[in-house]
C-alpha cells in the first residue's frame, strides 16, 4: 500500500470505475512484466521503491542528484515541479525540453511553487486528489495571485472566492492535498529500494521483437538499437 493511499484511502480509486475492471489498465499491468524484460535485455537498469510510485522516485532521485545535470524524460505534467537550473524535463510526445527559460510559457505558472499549491488547490481528476469545487486552473492562479476578487459589484462575497478560501482553510483540503502532489521534497529510505541491473542480450531482443511483430524496429534494427549498443559498451 503507498503512504497516498494511507492518506487519501480513495486516492486513485476511479480509475476502476463502479467496482468494474478499467480494461486499459488491466492491459497495461498485463503488459508490465513484458516491458520490463525488454528494459532487462535492453541493458537498462531499473529502480522500484516499495510503497512508492515512479513520481515518488523522479523527486527523490532529482533531489539527491545534486550538483550534476539531470534530464527527466517524461510526458507526465507533474514532473514538471521538479524543473530546477539543474533538473531539466525532456517531453517526448511534444519533443520539447522544459528548463526554467520556458517554465512558466508551458505550466503558465511563475514558479514550482506555484505550480504545486495550483494543482493542490484545483484538485487533480486523474489521481482522485480532491480540489475546491468550482475552481479550475485561471480561478485558482487569479486566487493565489491576490488577482481574484474577493466581493462583487454588489458588495457580497464572490462565490468563486468563497470556495477556494473554504478549502485553504479545511483541514482535509488543501494541506493534505498539497501533500499528496508536491514531489519535491520526496524522502525514500535506502531499505525501501531495489536495483534491477540490465543484462543486455541483442539475441534475445531480437527474438521477442520477432515475437511481437515489432516489423518497423526490426526494419531499422542498426540504427534503433545504435543508443543502446554505445551504452552497453564497455570502455
Amino acid at each position: 500500500t503507498s503512504w497516498r493511499k494511507e492518506l487519501l484511502p480513495s486516492y486513485k480509486a476511479s480509475r476502476h470505475g463502479n467496482g468494474d475492471p478499467d480494461p486499459n489498465l488491466e492491459a497495461y499491468v498485463q503488459q508490465v512484466p513484458r516491458i520490463r524484460d525488454l528494459l532487462n535485455i535492453l541493458g537498462v537498469n531499473q529502480l522500484n521503491a516499495e510503497g512508492y510510485e515512479a513520481d515518488d522516485i523522479a523527486g527523490h532521485m532529482a533531489r539527491i542528484a545534486a550538483p550534476n545535470q539531470v534530464t527527466l524524460v517524461t510526458n507526465d505534467k507533474d514532473w514538471l515541479q521538479l524543473v530546477s537550473p539543474r533538473v531539466h524535463v525532456w517531453q517526448p510526445i511534444r519533443e520539447r525540453y522544459v528548463t526554467p527559460a520556458n517554465f512558466l510559457e508551458v505550466t503558465e505558472c511563475n514558479t514550482d511553487e506555484e505550480f504545486v499549491r495550483l494543482k493542490a488547490l484545483c484538485g487533480d481528476k486523474g489521481d482522485d486528489v480532491p480540489g475546491a469545487v468550482g475552481v479550475g486552473e485561471k480561478t485558482g492562479l487569479a486566487y493565489l495571485r491576490g488577482e481574484l476578487e474577493a466581493t462583487t459589484k454588489a458588495g457580497k462575497p464572490a462565490a468563486k472566492w468563497e470556495k477556494a478560501e473554504s478549502w485553504m482553510k479545511d483541514p482535509d483540503g488543501f494541506d493534505r492535498s498539497k501533500k499528496l502532489v508536491d514531489l519535491r521534497d520526496i524522502v525514500i529510505p535506502a531499505e525501501r529500494f531495489r536495483v534491477v541491473e540490465g543484462k543486455y542480450n541483442e539475441a534475445a531482443l531480437y527474438q521477442n521483437l520477432m515475437d511481437l511483430s515489432f516489423s518497423t524496429i526490426l526494419t531499422n534494427m542498426d540504427q534503433w538499437m545504435s543508443t543502446f549498443r554505445a551504452i552497453n559498451t564497455k570502455v
